[in-house]
């Protein structure tokens, strides 16, 4: 059974209409793949930058799966959520990003055109694919 550890952050967020964000997001994957340890899902701090457009999460995201086939690899998905003065949650945007299937350091920056966002989402990942003979 193959072994695949994504370790990495959801780094930031900019070019939206307002400042105050937070994202939540989430991990899919096929039905071949089992989930042995992280969140499946999870939501960041809210940013309130004063200074410049950016907000900034450096939110960590360390998966651990094994699975038995390649079939429904992961896919990291995101919402841009806007927190206004009153208090109420506004989406402003969601978009996803396959997790890359080759080892080593990948960064994914996406924008309207490829993820559905009217701003920009930066992640980071270092992916790891570990494989184990079946004794």
């Amino acid at each position: 059974m193959a072994e695949v550890h994504i370790i990495g952050q959801l780094f930031s967020a900019s070019g939206f209409q307002e400042k105050d964000l937070f994202c939540k997001w989430g991990v899919k994957a096929g039905g071949a793949w089992r989930l042995l340890e992280g969140l499946s899902d999870g939501q960041t701090q809210l940013d309130c930058p004063r200074l410049g457009e950016t907000a900034f999460f450096c939110h960590p995201i360390d998966l651990h799966f094994a699975t038995k086939g390649l079939q429904g690899w992961p896919k990291l998905h995101f919402q841009v959520w806007h927190y206004d003065w009153v208090g109420r949650n506004e989406l402003y945007g969601y978009g996803f990003c396959h997790v890359p299937t080759s080892a080593g350091y990948h960064e994914e920056s996406g924008g309207p055109s490829d993820l559905s966002l009217i701003g920009y989402v930066r992640i980071s990942l270092e992916v790891d694919l570990i494989y184990a003979k079946k004794k």
